[in-house]
């Protein structure tokens, strides 16, 4: 029989571990929760309520009874995967075709998990409205929800993490910081640079509804995830010469810390592209060259000076500054302009 030697075990660990590093969204929840996962399942997260702090005077102090507070994180959610393999065994002998095969099944589950936990944003209860975007609206909405978080004295010591879309962060880049180093695993991860010490992910799988896409701003610790993959089995299709392997996705998800995070829901549809406009002033020459817009993060090749005439005795054109008064050339090209840019003609004696 095809399959009589089929390794449960080690389909079903290489299908979790692919799982993990594909999931962006479920990366940035708190996972201690996570124990033996079956479908039904009830995890109880304990926690207790917060001290009363009192001025001490000298008398007798009050001692306080503190109370317990819990929240139910429930595994509703399942989700299985089913291929065809020609033949199981052989497949388990060739290096690296297992995870040829893996590989079908863990991006579609993993998009349905990151979708899952994107969803939980509906339910958040701190939320901003950005209907224009632009780079500006953009990066304000941003800090506002950074700064409510810090108001709100989340511990800085949780990681923070910014999640927002491909349309966002086409617009937000040019505020980010690049990552220090070159860490294939945090890009595998959708890590695309930092910002206000937060690190900035971009995922295609947040929640759109409504005519907005909702971005979240949260710590790790606001979101609980506990999730496993179940009853990985292969079995002998009846009518067909070919193997199958079938597995079950069984995992929960909710907000349990309200106060961690933040929503901000972007208009869908309205990202206005930021253009700079860059200007040339002959600087006491004569002639022109006509202005050019140029769209954010993009450069320009700058005018070689045709068109141009230099006032009298200095007329070979030397390039463009930012000042009227400079000696020399301060840019060069291409030039990529951070806002509405005016150069000045620098001109030399012959």
């Amino acid at each position: 029989m095809a399959v009589s030697k089929f390794i449960q075990t080690i389909w079903s660990k290489n299908i979790q571990d692919d799982l993990e590093i594909k999931c962006k969204l479920v990366d940035n929840c708190t996972r201690e929760y996570e124990g033996d996962c079956k479908f039904a399942n009830t995890v109880i997260i304990l926690g207790v309520g917060n001290p009363t702090i009192g001025q001490y005077t000298g008398a007798d102090i009050d001692i306080e009874e503190m109370s317990d507070k819990d929240q139910k994180l429930v595994i509703d959610q399942r989700n299985y995967f089913a291929f065809l393999v020609d033949d199981v065994d052989k497949a388990q002998s060739v290096p690296g075709l297992p995870q040829k095969f893996q590989k079908k099944a863990v991006h579609a589950l993993a998009v349905k998990r990151d979708s899952y936990v994107a969803g939980l944003a509906e339910g958040a209860e701190n939320y901003i409205t950005c209907d224009t975007l632009t780079q500006a609206s953009i990066k304000t909405a941003i800090d506002n929800a950074l700064v409510a978080l810090r108001e709100r004295n989340v511990d800085v010591n949780n990681d923070v993490v910014i999640e927002i879309s491909p349309a966002i962060y086409n617009l937000f880049k040019n505020d980010l910081i690049e990552l220090k180093t070159a860490n294939d695993e945090l890009v595998k991860k959708g890590v695309v640079g930092m910002y206000d010490s937060a690190r900035v992910i971009m995922t295609n799988n947040l929640l759109k509804k409504g005519g907005y896409t909702y971005a979240m701003v949260r710590t790790n610790t606001a979101i609980a995830f506990a999730g496993q993959i179940n009853d990985v089995e292969a079995g002998r299709m009846e009518r067909r010469f070919a193997d199958y392997i079938r597995g079950l996705d069984v995992f929960g998800s909710k907000i349990i810390a309200q106060d961690e995070i933040e929503v901000i829901k972007f208009a869908t549809g309205s990202e206005t592209t930021t253009k700079y406009t860059v200007t040339y002033n002959a600087n006491g020459g004569t002639g022109s060259v006509d202005a050019v817009e140029v769209t954010a993060g993009e450069s320009v090749t700058l005018s070689d000076g045709t068109g141009l005439t230099g006032p009298e005795g200095t007329t070979v054109f030397k390039g463009w500054a930012k000042s009227s008064t400079a000696q020399n050339p301060t840019v060069t090209s291409p030039f990529t302009p951070e806002a509405n840019t005016t150069l000045y003609a620098v001109w030399g004696a012959e």
